[in-house]
C-alpha cells in the first residue's frame, strides 16, 4: 500500500521513497501522497509533493531516486512546484480503472494485475446500471467500515464500461473516492451480474447508505490509480499501459 502505518513496519511505498529522498538529500523528508492505495492495488500516476532546499536538479533527482528504490517502484517524474501546491489538497479528481477477465478457466500469467471473474458478463445489463452511480450522491454503501471521513458524500462525473474479448475494464472519474469505494462498486456490479442481487436494487442500496446492502468488495489486484488530475495541465501525466506502483 501507499501510507505508512504509525508503529507498523510494514513495507510501503510512501516508507520507501521517503527512505531514498532523505538518504539523498541528506536531511529526513516527509511526502503526501494525492491519495490512499491499499496493499495489492496499483498505481499508474500517484503524485506527491514534498519540500526541500537543494541544487540537484529535477532530471538528478529523478535518476538518483529510481537507483535507491525497489524495481517494482519507479518515479516517472520530478517536477519544480511553487511553494503552496500540495498533491492531496490541489487535486481535482482521479480516474481509477479495474481490469476483470472473465473465463472459467484459470489465467495463472499475471494474475496479480487483473481480477478473473467465473461468471459470463452480460454487457447489456451493465451499461444501463452504470449512469445510476454518477453524479453527486452519498456513497456510504460503497464505504469501506472504519472510515474516518467527516462526509461520505462524493461526486462521480463518468463511469465507462469497455469489453474486449474475455477482458472488461470499468474506469471512474471522479472528484473524490472514499476507502474501497471503487471495489465496493465493481464487486456490487459483478454480484448483480452474478444473480447476488437484483438488477433493479442499485438505486435504492444508494438511498439505504447501507454497506451491508451492497456487494462484495472486489479484489485488490484488478485495481487501478490511472490518473490525478490538478487545475495546472502541465502537472497531468498519462501514464497508460504501464504495470506498477
Amino acid at each position: 500500500g501507499w501510507q505508512k502505518q504509525n508503529g507498523s513496519h510494514a513495507p510501503t511505498i510512501q516508507g520507501f521513497v521517503e527512505s531514498a529522498l532523505s538518504d539523498l538529500l541528506q536531511k529526513e523528508t516527509t511526502i503526501t501522497g494525492a491519495g490512499r492505495t491499499d496493499s495489492g492495488v496499483h498505481a499508474l500516476a500517484q503524485a506527491a509533493s514534498f519540500r526541500a532546499e537543494t541544487k540537484i536538479t529535477p532530471e538528478s533527482l529523478l535518476r538518483a531516486l529510481n537507483v535507491r528504490l525497489p524495481e517494482d517502484i519507479a518515479i516517472t517524474d520530478v517536477q519544480i512546484m511553487p511553494d503552496s501546491f500540495h498533491a492531496q489538497k490541489d487535486a481535482r479528481g482521479k480516474h481509477y480503472r479495474y481490469y476483470v477477465y472473465e473465463d472459467k478457466i484459470p489465467r495463472t500469467v499475471g494474475r496479480q494485475y487483473f481480477y478473473q471473474f467465473t461468471y459470463p458478463l452480460k454487457e447489456y445489463l451493465l451499461r444501463p446500471v452504470l449512469p445510476l452511480l454518477e453524479g453527486t450522491h452519498d456513497f456510504s454503501a460503497f464505504c469501506a467500515s472504519g472510515s474516518d471521513v467527516l462526509t461520505k458524500e462524493r461526486t462521480i462525473y463518468k463511469i465507462t464500461l469497455t469489453h474486449h474479448d474475455k477482458w472488461w475494464i470499468f474506469d471512474f472519474y471522479g472528484a473524490g473516492f472514499l476507502r474501497n469505494m471503487v471495489r465496493i462498486m465493481v464487486g456490487t456490479l459483478l454480484d448483480m451480474d452474478a444473480g447476488r442481487i437484483p438488477w433493479d436494487a442499485l438505486p435504492a442500496i444508494l438511498l439505504s447508505r447501507d454497506r451491508d446492502r451492497a456487494g462484495a468488495t472486489a479484489p485488490a489486484c484488478g485495481l487501478y490509480l490511472d490518473e490525478v488530475f490538478y487545475p495546472d495541465a502541465a502537472v497531468r501525466k498519462e501514464m497508460g499501459g504501464q504495470h506498477g506502483e
